[in-house]
């Protein structure tokens, strides 16, 4: 979203702190009605309290996108607020210790591949109409190369390759439904 975004609202996941913190702040300077969600409530009002200081608009929401409830009401939530979503920042993300993968527990690997992976759809299928609806476009953060596994970090690893390739899946259908990329 290039220039000025002074009519469009930006939904980003994760935004209570590192890049979805910066994208969420880089957005509000551009002028978009930022809707800051985050599993941790106290994070994301910082966000928004720091975006409000420099005088743009923003709003906070509690999630827990790896919730189907949590995020069909969190979306219900941000258009009461804001109206239609013109954009998703699929940013929210979860990393295990790094530790051996003899010592990960099944229950910690579900809740990687949930908030990394289950989320996105979820997150798109509720965003996805008010975007058609605004004609808006979705992303999710990720690499620019692909990642390469490492010693101690094979889920963070599986969910970012997962990403990459859910995150082309989505632009291409943008591209397609609205005839821009």
């Amino acid at each position: 979203m290039p220039g000025s975004d002074t009519d469009r609202t930006v939904l980003i996941t994760g935004a209570g702190s590192g890049i979805g913190r910066a994208a969420a702040e880089t957005f509000a300077r551009q002028g978009a009605r930022v809707a800051v969600a985050d599993v941790n409530q106290r994070s994301a009002e910082e966000t928004v309290e720091a975006i409000r200081r420099a005088g743009s608009r923003a709003a906070a929401f509690a999630a827990d996108v790896s919730q189907r409830a949590s995020v069909d009401a969190m979306v219900a939530a941000v258009r009461q607020t804001y109206g239609p979503i013109h954009a998703l920042v699929n940013n929210a993300g979860v990393a295990l210790p790094s530790m051996s993968i003899l010592d990960v527990k099944p229950a910690d690997w579900r809740r990687v591949l949930d908030v990394n992976l289950k989320s996105m759809l979820f997150c798109c299928q509720a965003v996805v109409p008010s975007m058609i609806e605004a004609r808006g476009a979705a992303s999710s953060t990720r690499a620019r190369r692909r990642p390469r596994c490492r010693a101690g970090r094979s889920g963070r690893t599986a969910c970012r390759r997962r990403r990459c390739s859910t995150s082309r899946a989505v632009s291409r259908w943008s591209w397609r439904s609205t005839g821009s990329p």
